[in-house]
């Protein structure tokens, strides 16, 4: 079953946080993600070669876990090629409140970020979320 699967995952030394879902696979390593890579990838062709059906998102997450796995899986990676990260501050009755960190705090492109990558991601993956406000 899918929870024994995310247990398996979560066993691994190194992995903070973890979702899995039908659209969807993230995972947060704690430290140095070099180390834990390959367990986890095994243990994600595990679920792909026995073709188990994974729920949408887990009802046991809060939103904001749902939006840090979102962020984890398709915005941090492309941020911190460039040095920079976003921190998610507040998520309350459907606004978003995020922050740029490193060099894509006063960043010229932030506003095409946020409206081109950000904004489009999360109401891709999370509908509930209606508006995305940038802190400073």
């Amino acid at each position: 079953p899918p929870e024994g699967i995310l247990h398996d995952i979560l066993a691994i030394k190194g992995v903070e946080r973890c979702l899995l879902s039908d659209t969807l696979i993230s995972v947060r390593y704690n430290g140095q993600a070099e180390d834990v890579r390959l367990p986890v990838l095994a243990e994600i062709d595990d679920v792909v070669a026995a073709e188990v059906l994974l729920p949408t998102f887990p009802q046991q997450l809060s939103d904001s876990e749902v939006a840090e796995a979102v962020a984890d899986a398709f915005i941090r990676p492309t941020l911190n090629r460039d040095n920079g990260d976003l921190t998610i501050l507040a998520l309350e009755n459907g606004c978003l409140a995020v922050k740029f960190e490193g060099h894509c705090a006063g960043c010229p492109y932030a506003q095409n970020t946020l409206q081109n990558v950000i904004v489009k991601t999360f109401r891709q993956y999370m509908p509930q979320i209606k508006t995305v406000e940038l802190k400073e």
